[in-house]
């Protein structure tokens, strides 16, 4: 037993004939044929190829939770402006209901009491300026409608990776990494 240049052991009668081996007596000592170097090389992509995917895999969660903690915002600006118009709403009501108590007070006055009464009670609601709820604000809509965008930009990313995937597997990888994946 000896080694070869590039220091694997290897068997030496296959090492002194590998001349006599190869059409050509070309032997493969540093050729692309070398067992060793496309081991070696092999061993050299499946650690990228794990790189890239860890790589990937780090990048999508980081950018899911990225995504998820701003959907999160967006979900309480929209429930803090529903529970502002409900406040809203239930204070006007409140007042409205007092206004219609104050006016079914009035219709039990004498007629030129009631008139009176209602022309000061009208002229002083023609002067007060009731609250709007706030509709749900223009940003929030936009927040929502870009979540949207990113989702459909997303699944469409996701549908060109597969499909470039699949291009370059040969067939039979293919029904072998989808079948676990899908």
């Amino acid at each position: 037993m000896h080694c070869n240049p590039s220091g694997h052991p290897c068997c030496g009668i296959l090492w002194d004939n590998q001349a006599l081996l190869l059409p050509g007596g070309a032997g493969f000592a540093g050729s692309s044929c070398d067992p060793f170097s496309l081991q070696e090389k092999t061993s050299t992509e499946r650690q990228k190829v794990l790189g890239v995917f860890e790589g990937l895999r780090l990048f999508l969660e980081e950018q899911e939770h990225h995504l998820l903690a701003q959907l999160e915002n967006t979900e309480r600006d929209v429930e803090k402006t529903q529970e502002e118009n409900v406040t809203i709403l239930t204070k006007e009501i409140s007042h409205l209901d007092a206004i219609i108590q104050e006016m079914e007070e009035k219709c039990q006055q004498p007629a030129s009491n009631f008139l009176q009464d209602i022309r000061s009670t009208l002229s002083r609601l023609g002067k007060e300026i009731f609250q709007q709820p706030t509709l749900l604000l223009p940003d929030l809509e936009r927040n929502l409608n870009h979540f949207r965008e990113k989702n459909n930009a997303l699944e469409e990313i996701l549908k060109n990776f597969k499909e470039i995937l699949m291009f370059e597997l040969p067939e039979k990888s293919k029904s072998i990494f989808w079948s676990r994946r899908d």
